[in-house]
């Protein structure tokens, strides 16, 4: 091990002599505006990197779902969440039924399908999948994603907007 950590030390050290080389009878100006032009590139470099990893992740944020990739075979907490993530609002339990039905036709077969929705809203607020919220003046709760929320517990400012619209 230690002759691989010797062994790597010398060849850094002789790319450095190597490097230094290019340097030799530079003038003290031309080296600083040679320092210069490497920070206004690296300074460009770091803005196209910004600037491709925000693209990266607003891709990643706003990946379609669409209904090829629902599959009937999930469970049903696994189904609630996909359809909060490609709506990407909170919804209320009526509207997760309409959405589930849309999707999934089996869905309706259970004896009570209602019950079976509110079971499984239960378990994941429980669990902490999804979190509901109460709104003054409206008698049902809305859920959504866990990232929706402030740690306080409220709902952040991006997703308020789309429940304003039912006060």
């Amino acid at each position: 091990m230690t002759n691989d950590s010797g062994w790597i030390y010398r060849a850094k050290n002789a790319i450095k002599k190597e490097a230094k080389k290019e340097f030799i009878g530079w003038s003290e100006a031309e080296l600083i505006d040679e320092i210069l032009e490497v920070r206004e590139e690296l300074s460009r470099v770091r803005k196209q990197l910004q600037k491709h990893e925000e693209e990266k992740e607003s891709a990643a944020k706003h990946t379609e779902f669409t209904e090829k990739k629902f599959q009937t075979g999930w469970s049903n907490p696994t189904k609630i969440a996909f359809l909060l993530y490609k709506q990407q609002k909170p919804m209320t339990s009526l509207e997760i039924e309409k959405e589930i039905l849309k999707y999934d036709q089996g869905f309706k077969d259970y004896s009570n399908p209602t019950l079976v929705l509110s079971t499984s809203l239960l378990r994941m607020t429980k669990s902490g999948r999804i979190k509901r919220i109460k709104l003054p003046g409206i008698r049902t709760y809305f859920f959504g994603l866990p990232q929706w929320f402030t740690k306080e517990g409220e709902l952040k400012k991006d997703f308020e907007l789309e429940l304003r619209s039912f006060e």
